[in-house]
């Protein structure tokens, strides 16, 4: 049985949809050879840019331990590189190798693919509006 109250918040179907996709998006990991989570860091990580790994911890929503797993499956599959901290040696940053930002980079690809289909029935203009209004809620997170 559906509450309807529930039913109508804006939260509530973004979770479901969420929720819906989230196989697809994993198919898309595995598929690269990732987990969801190291999916989820190469998607937050920059190759130009250092994150400090607690900042990265806090993106993931899990706590250290689980992070430095995490980089050290990307560290291993030579697509991130760990380094110290010039101004603090005792904060470790992370970012993407060549190898990790093209492995980024297809995985994007992939998603576009699912996207496509799973956006079929907007139109472009609803599409764009989507996107423009997704992206707007984003930016309230930094």
């Amino acid at each position: 049985m559906h509450n309807t109250r529930h039913d109508e918040s804006t939260y509530w179907l973004l979770l479901q949809l969420l929720l819906r996709s989230k196989h697809r998006i994993n198919a898309v990991s595995e598929k690269r050879g990732l987990t969801g989570m190291q999916a989820h860091a190469l998607s937050l990580l920059s190759p130009t840019t250092p994150q400090a790994m607690s900042s990265l911890s806090t993106h993931l929503g899990c706590d250290a331990s689980n992070v430095t797993g995490i980089v050290d499956r990307l560290e291993g599959g030579g697509l991130a590189e760990r380094n110290d901290n010039p101004a603090d040696r005792r904060v470790k940053s992370v970012m993407l190798t060549t190898a990790g930002s093209k492995l980024r980079e297809e995985f994007y690809d992939d998603l576009n693919e699912i996207e496509l289909a799973e956006l079929a029935g907007l139109t472009t203009d609803e599409q764009a509006e989507l996107r423009r209004l997704i992206t707007k809620v984003l930016a309230s997170y930094e």
